[in-house]
């Protein structure tokens, strides 16, 4: 949950009472009991704070202190004294908490800002592994107190906004049920926009019914839990994986303390616990946000007390990367409404826009700094930094894909140092570009051969890095230039070796010597045409720069390494027509 800085006086948990434990196979108690100690502290807490006009935390704590003297309940504590954690007699756990909202019933939790800052690419470390997924998961359980109209959209059209092609998929409110959480493993990223607790989050499952028609017959009760959430509903329940929780709304600064008796329903919201996250399968190829308060709690003090922690449950799933709020010293506390909504602006600006690296993604512009809320001292609440845990050296260009909207051909791309290469050579079938033999398969499997002058598209000739020529090349993709191949070459080892780290290790022709495709380059043996005759398919690659040899009028570099040797040599052509050979682009 995140936490309204009005009525927050302090974020440590507070323990009122704990007693025995549930049976070892799980809870046996009644469910509608359960339920009734929720209604009975929600119609206490609004009695209380009207008899006594208490603030809104002032009455959940004189609740607590009620509840603990009431039949069913066999221990509670409390949270920022704005949640209170139960266990019941016959072991189900529940959980009854005020909600702070505006005027509008939007969250006090959330608001604008971050975003918009333009960051270094793989600075303080490179990207070297493939977020190799292209999609993308937002849930929002609770949309309407987090987002206006609209924000959430535009969230996912920024995401998807990119060259990347990344696809996006928001799920709002009842969509967002715990069995979508067992389909985290599916994406590559993930954004949960929810409340959390220690040991938990609130999904958009719910159990309501009007006061008027709630089952009294325990199984009955039952069987409209699982009807209403899932089959498997009341079995979680028992088990400890989901957690029953009564929600009260309170519009800040004009607390209005109605009855409760007067709402004409009841509902049961739906949290799923830490126990319930280690049961979902594994995330090792998903970046996952929470965003929501306590993400980052790993304190095993309370867990006789049933607070397993959420931070450990999630790393158990083994993802590529945990982004959380937590402390300096490993726990968690609530997260201030600003420093959420900046947190996954920033997160979304880095990771998937600028395409740093898991490693530095969440930090300031130093690549060295966590982010820290700014919560003011005068509520004495210990401040969470913006936290990573998992892989450092995951990026969306590393290994990602690359879409040619001109032809929709798809391409893998790969950083190599600081540069970001197509894994593939080109196959975009500019006029005058050959196939080799004049077989479309070759084009299939090998991409096109250019001459200079088709290659860089009637721009001209450039010796910078970046060279600035686009060229043949897909929109935000260039010609490289010499001396950006020769960046490369330098950063894979040098001139003897480079050749090497850039070719495949099988379809070559032997010897193929020094072959070991590190680079995850995947050179193939494309072969040439000079206007005569195609040859070397098999043995040899080349590629265009797009300098020009200002020492001999007329020549123009290019790249080659072969199957005989480890090296990679610079050549010039004489004529910028007379030879075709393959295209690679680097990106802008």
């Amino acid at each position: 949950m995140r936490i309204r800085l009005l009525f927050i006086a302090t974020c440590a948990i507070v323990l009122l009472f704990a007693a025995c434990k549930k049976e070892e196979n799980g809870a046996t108690g009644s469910i509608i009991e359960a339920t009734e100690v929720l209604d009975k502290a929600e119609e206490k807490f609004a009695e209380l704070g009207a008899a006594n006009a208490l603030t809104p935390q002032q009455a959940l704590m004189e609740t607590a202190a009620w509840l603990e003297g009431q039949d069913g309940v066999a221990s509670l504590y409390t949270i920022d004294s704005m949640i209170i954690m139960m266990e019941t007699d016959g072991g189900l756990q529940l959980q009854y908490q005020y909600m702070p909202v505006d005027a509008n019933g939007r969250s006090l939790f959330r608001g604008g800002g971050g975003g918009g800052v333009s960051f270094k690419q793989f600075a303080s470390g490179s990207c070297s592994d493939p977020i190799d997924n292209d999609k993308v998961l937002l849930l929002a359980p609770s949309e309407a107190e987090f987002y206006g109209a609209g924000e959430l959209d535009a969230l996912a059209a920024r995401i998807g906004s990119t060259s990347k092609n990344l696809q996006v998929t928001v799920l709002r409110d009842v969509q967002c049920s715990p069995a979508i959480m067992k389909q985290f493993g599916n994406y590559g990223l993930v954004i949960l926009d929810t409340h959390g607790v220690p040991d938990g989050f609130l999904t958009g499952s719910y159990i309501t019914f009007l006061k008027t028609n709630k089952p009294a017959d325990e199984q009955a009760f039952k069987d409209a839990i699982n009807t209403q959430v899932g089959s498997d509903a009341v079995a979680k329940i028992n088990s400890g994986e989901y957690r029953l929780s009564a929600l009260t709304f309170i519009k800040e600064g004009k607390v209005n303390w109605w009855p409760a008796t007067v709402e004409p329903n009841v509902k049961y919201n739906i949290y799923v616990t830490s126990k319930f996250i280690k049961t979902m399968p594994k995330l090792t190829n998903t970046v996952l946000l929470a965003n929501m308060c306590y993400s980052g709690y790993n304190n095993n003090t309370y867990e006789s007390k049933g607070i397993e922690p959420i931070r450990p449950a999630f790393l158990s799933l083994d993802p590529l990367s945990y982004y959380c709020y937590a402390m300096s010293n490993g726990t968690a506390n609530a997260v201030s409404n600003i420093f959420a909504t900046k947190m996954e602006n920033a997160l979304v600006g880095r990771l998937v826009i600028d395409i740093d690296s898991t490693m530095i993604a969440h930090l300031k512009a130093d690549n060295v700094t966590e982010y820290l809320d700014s919560i003011p001292p005068s509520y004495k609440i210990p401040l969470n930094n913006f936290k990573h845990f998992g892989k450092d050296t995951y990026c969306y260009t590393c290994g990602g894909t690359l879409v040619d909207t001109r032809d929709n051909k798809r391409y893998k791309t790969v950083c190599i140092g600081n540069q970001v290469w197509m894994a593939e050579d080109l196959k975009y079938n500019a006029p005058g570009s050959y196939c080799y033999d004049n077989n479309t398969a070759n084009c299939n499997s090998y991409g096109r051969l250019y001459s200079w002058t088709t290659s860089m598209n009637g721009d001209s000739a450039s010796s910078s890095v970046p060279s600035g020529v686009r060229g043949i090349c897909p929109t935000g993709w260039h010609i490289p230039s010499k001396a950006e191949w020769d960046v490369l070459v330098t950063y894979l080892g040098g001139i003897n070796v480079a050749g090497g780290a850039l070719r495949e290790t099988t379809g070559w022709d032997a010897p193929n010597v020094g072959a070991t495709n590190s680079a995850n380059f995947d050179a193939k043996p494309t072969g040439y045409y000079n206007t005569t005759i195609f040859s070397s398919l098999g043995s040899q690659v080349s590629w265009w720069t797009s300098t020009y040899n200002t020492f001999t009028p007329g020549y123009y570099y290019y790249v080659t390494t072969g199957s005989y040797y480890a090296s990679i040599s610079t050549i010039y052509s004489a004529e910028p027509n007379s030879l075709y050979t393959s295209c690679r682009c680097v990106k802008d």
